[in-house]
């Protein structure tokens, strides 16, 4: 019986998955999960007794006879023992035209740590027919495997901030190359050279929900959806609608201007020799923005039905200028209905699409 063995910590030692700038890397034992200058992730060494995890400090370690190989060893078989492993979940996702399979895994707080057992991994080589395979852990709670590093850089991405906005074990966004069942290196993301303005990811290129009914959890899709969310949607036929009622309000600003710009000053008692024609050159200058902006709301909102990133950034300039203007003219003229249902009316795109789904599907 080795001092490992007869170890009593190595019954509940598990593998946890750590940052690079884990605290306990001075003092705790660990190894990285991949050799090299880039390891992306660590893997201490832990007690899991009553949902908490006591970390194996180096000079216990030491003092016990236990090194890193013996830890993994026993961390691995632990690992295996529990009940609510996850497993491997196919889902094919369109990708440039076709279709490919993601493996998926959503299960407890050491689903990521599976990514040292070679056996599991293994498995994944099976799913897919590939000897060599990539993986990702976005999360303590997920892991993801494809046969192409291109598929999981965005999933990864959109994963670890989902897991970082709930406060759900955050990982990394690393895709790690695996053969024969074992992280060799991190996967690189390869940028080909174009010229001109670089083109926008097509439609079949996002990523699509997970095949309902199959495993004991529901895997939390990605934020990118292949459809476009409806209040995207109605956030467009919006716009389009403020753009036609823009180009009716510039006509009867410009028509304003031309009435005030010819009327007679003498007609009224104490009117200044200019005042018709000042009124009418603000009149005018109205007509001309808010006929700009007919065009504006229109292009904002078919790029919108477009999935075009700037399309985004765009509503939320256009809208929050607007709103200033009738802000001003509502001061400036006294409080209205009508001048607060016009500021609302423009408001309203811009809260539509600030939902993370809708900012998501215009990347």
């Amino acid at each position: 019986m080795t001092a490992a063995t007869a170890n009593p910590l190595t019954k509940t030692l598990v593998p946890v998955l750590q940052p690079l700038d884990w605290r306990g890397r001075k003092v705790c034992l660990h190894r990285p999960l991949v050799s090299g200058d880039a390891p992306g992730l660590l893997v201490g060494f832990g007690s899991d007794a009553a949902r908490s995890v006591s970390y194996l400090v180096r000079e216990v370690a030491r003092q016990g006879g236990i090194g890193v190989r013996d830890a993994e060893r026993h961390a691995v078989r632990n690992l295996r023992r529990r009940p609510e492993r996850a497993p491997w979940q196919p889902n094919l996702v369109p990708w440039r035209g076709s279709e490919t399979t993601v493996l998926l895994r959503a299960g407890d707080d050491l689903t990521a740590s599976d990514v040292v057992d070679r056996r599991l991994l293994a498995e994944a080589h099976e799913h897919l027919e590939a000897d060599v395979i990539y993986v990702a852990v976005p999360s303590r709670f997920s892991m993801v495997a494809a046969d192409s590093p291109e598929p999981l850089f965005s999933l990864a991405e959109e994963l670890r901030e989902t897991a970082e906005e709930e406060g759900s074990g955050p990982l990394s966004a690393a895709v790690f190359r695996v053969e024969k069942g074992r992280p060799t290196a991190i996967a690189s993301r390869r940028r080909p050279r174009r010229r001109g303005r670089r083109p926008l990811a097509r439609r079949d290129d996002r990523p699509v929900r997970n095949v309902p009914g199959r495993g004991r959890r529901a895997w939390r899709a990605p934020a990118r959806s292949a459809r476009l969310p409806g209040v995207a949607v109605a956030a467009a036929v919006l716009d389009i609608a403020l753009g036609v009622l823009c180009a009716l309000v510039a006509v009867l600003f410009l028509g304003l201007a031309t009435i005030f710009a010819q009327a007679d000053p003498g007609v009224s008692a104490g009117a200044s020799a200019g005042a018709g024609a000042a009124v009418g050159g603000l009149f005018g200058l109205l007509g001309v923005v808010w006929g700009v902006a007919a065009p504006a709301f229109v292009a904002v909102g078919v790029g919108l039905l477009r999935r075009r990133a700037w399309a985004f950034s765009g509503q939320l300039l256009l809208s929050g200028l607007f709103v200033a203007i009738g802000l001003l003219i509502t001061i400036a003229s006294g409080p209205s209905v009508s001048g607060l249902l016009g500021i609302a009316l423009y408001a309203t795109p811009a809260l539509l699409i600030l939902g993370r789904p809708v900012r998501a599907a215009l990347r």
